[in-house]
């Protein structure tokens, strides 16, 4: 079984007598990694991990680790319910072929090693009973086989310190189309809740990307930059936690966009594929949570670079 489950800590308790309290909660990590696999040469794989954590109460996260092996194009950590027909039939606790249904994202990172904590009081709440879902996305350019690995750690808060959970704007460009010799800013554009509280951004492109930008516009059509990002490879995550960016007013909306210039002879589509395709995604972490996460997905609108 590829599944650790890893105790960090024990209940605080006060020693002595018969009045002491005690802390009813022992903070614990739940531990996943895909196993090292191989990826033949000249080759781009997306490989999953299936597993479902205990059905007897909810997981309140609050900070994560990952590391991956070098060749690595990007992983991500979701969850979804036991029941979704999408995952059915996917073997659980070994590294198989991903889906294309639809489930909550919780973590991911393009970096080789990443670690996120989230300020006390606030949490990721994944429902007792979850599928979790780890993808590993490796990309290996060379003419020998190399080894993909993914290991990732969620570290579980006490629930009775959470007062607000998180929730997550997952906004994603659609029929993205770069011709050959282009150069264009695709920008597209997804409501955002009044009064939410902003506290993390980042973004995912692919190498014909020069540029993510990520601005809020209010409901006259003034804009305001907040991100930014020029490196495809390594985007920037701009951490709000302890100054958030707070949205105020109603008809607010986030748009994001992506600069591409298109040096090959070939037209460059939004798809999968990290070598030939193209993504354009933003990711914004928010408090409180107000809906089930929603996946925003928007069309591309071609504009003049800048």
């Amino acid at each position: 079984m590829r599944l650790a489950w890893l105790a960090l800590a024990v209940a605080a308790c006060t020693p002595g007598g018969a009045d002491d309290t005690v802390d009813p909660f022992t903070p614990y990590t739940l531990g996943f990694t895909t196993g090292d696999f191989s990826v033949p040469s000249g080759t781009e794989m997306t490989r999953c991990l299936y597993t479902q954590i205990p059905a007897d109460k909810d997981v309140e996260v609050v900070g994560y680790r990952a590391h991956m092996l070098k060749g690595s194009h990007h992983f991500n950590m979701y969850f979804t319910d036991a029941s979704n027909p999408t995952i059915a039939g996917k073997p659980l606790d070994q590294l198989t072929t991903c889906d294309n249904g639809y489930k909550f994202y919780l973590a991911g990172s393009q970096w080789q090693d990443i670690e996120q904590a989230i300020p006390e009081g606030l949490a990721i709440e994944v429902p007792a009973g979850s599928v979790m879902v780890l993808e590993s996305h490796y990309v290996n350019t060379t003419d020998k086989p190399a080894t993909g690995r993914v290991d990732v750690e969620l570290d579980a808060g006490d629930p009775s310190k959470v007062h607000d959970k998180v929730g997550l704007y997952f906004n994603v460009m659609e029929k993205i189309q770069v011709d050959p010799g282009q150069k264009v800013r695709l920008r597209a554009r997804c409501p955002v809740d009044d009064g939410v509280h902003v506290v993390l951004m980042t973004s995912h492109m692919h190498w014909h990307g020069s540029k993510f930008e990520i601005n809020e516009l209010d409901d006259a059509g003034a804009t305001t930059p907040v991100y930014a990002s020029t490196d495809y490879a390594h985007p920037t995550v701009t951490q709000l936690w302890d100054a958030p960016r707070t949205i105020a007013g109603k008809g607010h909306e986030l748009e994001w966009a992506c600069t591409y210039d298109n040096t090959t002879a070939e037209t460059v589509y939004g798809g999968p594929s990290a070598e030939k395709d193209e993504m354009c995604i933003m990711a914004a972490f928010y408090w409180p949570k107000l809906t089930d996460q929603p996946y925003c997905l928007s069309d591309a609108v071609a504009t003049a670079p800048q």
